[in-house]
C-alpha cells in the first residue's frame, strides 16, 4: 500500500463514518495533493459493529482520476453519493455478573477510607447503624487489595436489579476524591499482571460504548414509589443527603436520592424512569454558572416530554456561593458536611440504631414501578427561588401550586440552615491557645471525645484544631473545631489534675 498513490490517512483524526455515523473513520488522501478523496473513501474503526471500508480502487474513481490527468483534462469525476448511514442492530446489552457486586460487599466497613471518614473524621460524625444502613440501601462496597485498597464502590443498579456499571472512587481523609475508575477498568487490570485471560464477560463489557446508562440508585424507584426525588451529579452527594435528610423508608414524604453520574449524564434516556414524580435538580456550582443553566435547560424540556413528572430545579447554591465556591465547582455534600446532621432530621424518623429491620443486602427482583395520575404540565420546570420561596411560573393548576409549595417549605428550611443570616460569635481562643503551649507533654493512651472519636496524637490534633479554628474565627461551620479543642481541654484538666 507504501506504493499506492491513494492512502489511508496516517494521523490520528477521524471523521464520521457514512455507514454507522460514527467518528471512527479513517479517510483516504491523496498522497501527491495531500487532498481528501471523496467522503465514501474510507475505513470504519469499528470492525466488529460497522465494518465499512470502501478503496477508491474498488470502483473506477483511481483509474479515472489518472486517466483525466494523463489527457490533460480538467477533473470531471462526480463522485457516488455518501450512502444512507445502515441502521445497526442494536448489540444485546452486557451487564456485570452479581457476584462481582457481591465480591465487592463482603469487604467490612473498617476497610472503607469513606465510610470510616463519616464515622470519625468530620464535624459531626454519624453512628455506624446509619452508615451501615446506607450502604446497604445504595449496595456500597469496598476494594481491599491493589492500588485501590480503602476505596469504595458506587453500583449503578437499573431498575431489574442488573448492574450497569460500578465506579470505584478513592477518597482521602477529607473524603475529597483522589482516583476514579470502574470495575472492569480494575479487574482488566487484575487479569492482565496476572497473565491471566480476561473471562468472556468483560471482553463483551469492554465493547460497549456507553458504561454508566442508569441513574445511580435507580434500583429504589420501584421498592419506594411515593417518595419524590432528589436528583444531584454524584453518587457520594445521594449518600450524604440521605444521611442528612433520612432515610426513604421512614417516611414517603422523604426524598430518594439519585445521582446521574456527571453534569452532561441528565439525559432524557435516564429520566425516563422518574415518570410521574415529583424530581428536585440540584446542579453543582459552576464558574458562570453553566451548570445550573445546562440543567434548568434540560428540565425544561424534559417536563414538556413526560407528562405528570414534575422537575422543580433548585437554585439554593446558586443564591448562596462565593466566588471562591464557584470557582471550585462546589455542590451540595461540600456544604452539608459541615452541619449537624441531627438538625435536619425529620423528628419523626426512626434512627437506624434503634430500627430492628435493616433493607436487604443484595439487589432481588424488582416490580414494575407503579405510575401516578398525570397532572397538566406547565410550559416551565418551577426553579426553587430560596430568596423568595414563591415558585414560578404564575400560572399552576391548585393541585401542582399546593405541590410544589410544599417543596419549597422544603428548600426554605434547607436555606435557613445551611446559610443562617450571618451574626459571628468569634469564640475565645487565646486561654485554649495558652493552655495546649504550656503543656508539657499528653497522655500516651488514645484519648476517648466520644465512642466513634478517638485521638491517638492528641499533639498532631491539637496543632491542626488551633489552626483551622484560629483561621476561620467565628464562622458557625467550624465551631465544632473549637468545641473539640474545648472538651479535650477538659478531659486533659481531669486526668491530669494531682489527687
Amino acid at each position: 500500500m507504501e506504493n499506492y498513490r491513494f492512502q489511508l490517512e496516517k494521523t490520528s483524526k477521524k471523521h464520521t463514518c457514512p455507514s454507522c455515523g460514527k467518528r471512527r473513520f479513517v479517510r483516504f488522501i491523496d498522497t501527491q495533493t495531500g487532498q481528501y478523496l471523496p467522503p465514501i473513501y474510507g475505513r470504519c474503526d469499528r470492525e466488529a459493529n460497522c465494518n465499512y471500508y470502501l478503496t477508491p480502487y474498488a470502483d473506477s474513481y483511481a483509474a479515472e482520476v489518472l486517466r483525466q490527468e494523463k489527457e490533460n483534462q480538467p477533473p470531471q469525476w462526480q463522485p457516488h453519493p455518501i450512502p444512507a448511514p445502515k441502521p445497526q442492530p442494536s448489540a444485546k446489552p452486557v451487564y456485570i455478573p452479581f457476584e462481582i457486586l457481591q465480591a465487592t460487599r463482603t469487604r467490612p466497613l473498617s476497610k472503607n477510607t469513606f465510610i470510616q471518614n463519616l464515622a470519625t473524621s468530620i464535624p459531626f460524625p454519624f453512628e455506624m447503624p446509619d452508615l451501615k444502613k446506607v450502604a446497604d440501601l445504595y449496595q456500597l462496597g469496598t476494594l481491599a487489595k491493589g492500588y485501590f485498597a480503602g476505596a469504595i464502590s458506587f453500583p449503578f443498579i437499573d431498575q431489574e436489579s442488573r448492574v450497569r456499571a460500578i465506579q470505584i472512587k478513592q477518597f482521602d481523609q477529607h473524603n475529597h476524591t483522589t482516583k476514579t475508575s470502574f470495575i472492569h477498568a480494575v479487574l482488566d487490570h487484575h487479569h492482565r499482571q496476572q497473565s491471566k485471560p480476561l473471562p468472556d464477560w468483560l471482553k463483551a463489557y469492554q465493547q460497549q460504548e456507553k458504561k454508566v446508562t442508569c441513574l445511580f440508585g435507580e434500583q429504589l424507584l420501584p421498592l419506594y414509589p411515593a417518595n419524590p426525588v432528589a436528583l444531584v451529579e454524584a453518587p457520594k452527594t445521594c449518600i450524604y443527603g440521605t444521611l442528612y435528610f433520612g432515610f426513604p423508608d421512614q417516611s414517603p414524604a422523604n426524598l430518594l436520592w439519585l445521582s446521574t453520574f456527571n453534569l452532561s449524564s441528565l439525559k432524557k434516556e435516564k429520566t425516563n424512569v422518574l415518570q410521574g414524580r415529583t424530581v428536585i435538580l440540584f446542579p453543582d456550582l459552576s464558574a458562570t454558572g453553566e451548570a445550573f443553566n445546562i440543567w434548568s435547560s434540560r428540565a425544561k424540556q424534559f417536563e414538556k416530554e413526560m407528562p405528570g413528572t414534575r422537575f422543580l430545579v433548585s437554585d439554593l447554591l446558586e443564591q448562596n456561593a462565593t466566588a471562591a465556591e464557584r470557582q471550585k465547582g462546589f455542590d451540595l455534600a461540600d456544604y452539608l458536611i459541615l452541619q449537624d446532621w441531627k438538625l435536619f432530621r425529620n423528628p419523626n424518623d426512626t434512627p437506624a440504631s434503634k430500627q430492628t429491620q435493616q433493607p436487604p443486602q443484595s439487589p432481588k427482583p424488582l416490580p414494575a414501578p407503579k405510575q401516578k395520575e398525570t397532572e397538566t404540565p406547565t410550559n416551565e420546570p418551577a426553579t426553587v427561588n430560596h430568596k423568595n420561596p414563591e415558585l414560578r411560573p404564575e400560572t399552576q393548576t391548585a393541585e401542582t401550586r399546593q405541590q410544589n409549595n410544599k417543596y419549597s417549605v422544603f428548600d426554605q428550611l434547607v436555606n435557613q440552615k445551611l446559610f443562617p443570616p450571618e451574626a459571628k460569635e468569634f469564640w475565645e481562643l487565646t486561654e485554649i491557645e495558652t493552655y495546649f503551649n504550656n503543656l508539657k507533654s499528653y497522655p500516651t493512651e488514645p484519648i476517648h471525645l466520644s465512642q466513634a472519636e478517638i485521638i491517638n496524637d492528641p499533639a498532631k490534633f491539637v496543632k491542626a484544631h488551633l489552626a483551622t479554628a484560629k483561621a476561620n474565627n467565628g464562622n458557625h461551620r467550624f465551631k465544632p473545631y473549637f468545641d473539640r479543642l474545648q472538651q479535650l481541654k477538659n478531659i486533659l484538666e481531669s486526668q491530669l489534675k494531682p489527687p
